[in-house]
């Protein structure tokens, strides 16, 4: 082999190893072949009619275009705008190119209009666009293709177009024939979280009940972060509001944590947590104890401190019977883990499993957590 093609195709692995490690979590829907969790681009509760489906464009294509005169259009999923004001002379027209931060990226073409900014962040059912006629087309209409991502950059290529599976046809790709079908898009509250998201009536109900205002209350458009590990410190806050109320705030902090700074945000609500006995800390051998702020909350630990919040910092759970699968009789926690199943505020993380598995080592998401906690608060047969 050329010596300058094996270094070529040796660089070429690597980089694409690392694109690998890097890249967002992938909707496990799409790992099928379907992209899912993505809504009609009209209003809610609108007729959104079909002009043309995927296989009208052509052999492997999936691109969808919709009966839109000049009209608004509503994103189909939140994300980051990527492109605002993309110009394609003989395809798409004017478009917008929305990255959905899950590899992969969704596309709007023919446009008059865009209504929204390149960099900033957009909510699923957000206004974004008035659709158009501009580009190669043929008369007025919509196009919207959702495009696998090459590398860490959104595409707007037909080669890499996927099919779009809408919650108001579940059952399979749209055609021309899907000229009734009404919409139920409508502005969500997090970018980040879709109308199908498995946990998002319970994330806005979190954010009702005024425990978290998401993972970027600065922007105005918010994200909540749900596949993101909740951290120590980020507990702390949720655990106190969950058991006083969401107007709680704590006394001053003292000092009590060598790896807290003064400056930490989070300081006296993880002083607080301690005071109250719910955790000592991550080593608590240690003069001064340590707390461990930005370290992640496994999903074993986090038995404890929601048994902890609703029973009280003495609390000892009853003897494990032998539940799960993979917790080990000698697993520290085991007790807890048990006893927070068994009061029906986790069903663990594999409930088809029989038996059941709980994965006490993998980290609490914050979406998961918000699930446990409004469990704790309301009864473990609350439906948001």
């Amino acid at each position: 082999m050329n010596t300058k093609r094996f270094k070529f195709f040796h660089i070429t692995i690597l980089v694409l190893m690392m694109a690998l490690i890097f890249l967002p979590t992938i909707d496990a829907s799409a790992l099928t072949g379907n992209y899912k969790g993505i809504r009609l681009p009209c209003p809610e509760g609108k007729i959104c009619p079909v002009n043309r489906g995927g296989a009208g464009h052509g052999a492997n294509r999936h691109a969808v275009d919709f009966d839109f005169r000049t009209q608004n259009v509503f994103a189909i999923r939140g994300g980051l705008v990527r492109e605002d004001n993309g110009w394609q002379t003989d395809g798409l027209g004017t478009y917008i190119l929305i990255d959905h931060l899950d590899g992969y990226c969704s596309v709007y073409g023919h446009l008059s209009k865009s209504s929204v900014k390149e960099g900033k962040y957009i909510s699923q059912g957000q206004l974004i666009a008035i659709s158009g006629n501009t580009g190669n087309s043929t008369g007025p209409h919509l196009h919207i293709a959702v495009t696998r991502k090459t590398g860490t950059n959104c595409s707007i290529n037909q080669t890499d177009e996927v099919p779009m599976i809408f919650d108001e046809l579940p059952t399979r790709e749209l055609n021309s024939k899907d000229d009734t079908l009404v919409s139920k898009n409508k502005k969500m509250l997090f970018a980040d979280v879709y109308g199908s998201h498995p946990f998002r009536l319970w994330i806005e109900k979190f954010y009702a009940d005024h425990i978290t205002s998401g993972c970027n209350s600065q922007s105005n458009i918010p994200l909540f972060c749900s596949e993101k590990p909740l951290t120590r410190a980020e507990m702390a806050v949720w655990l106190l509001r969950v058991k006083h109320d969401s107007d709680y705030q704590p006394p001053a902090a003292t000092g009590i944590f060598a790896d807290v700074d003064p400056s930490n945000i989070f300081i006296k609500w993880i002083e607080q947590l301690y005071r109250e006995g719910i955790t000592k800390g991550c080593d608590s051998s240690a003069n001064p104890p340590k707390f461990c702020p930005t370290q992640n909350v496994t999903r074993a630990e986090i038995a404890v401190f929601l048994l902890r919040i609703k029973h009280g910092s003495n609390y000892q759970p009853p003897a494990a019977t032998g539940i799960f699968a993979d917790v080990d009789p000698s697993n520290t926690f085991i007790n807890w883990i048990e006893q927070v199943y068994r009061e029906g505020i986790s069903k663990g993380c594999d409930s088809s499993a029989n038996p059941p598995k709980f994965c006490p080592d993998k980290t609490t998401s914050r979406g998961e957590a918000a699930v446990f906690l409004l469990r704790v608060k309301y009864g473990s047969n609350y439906q948001p």
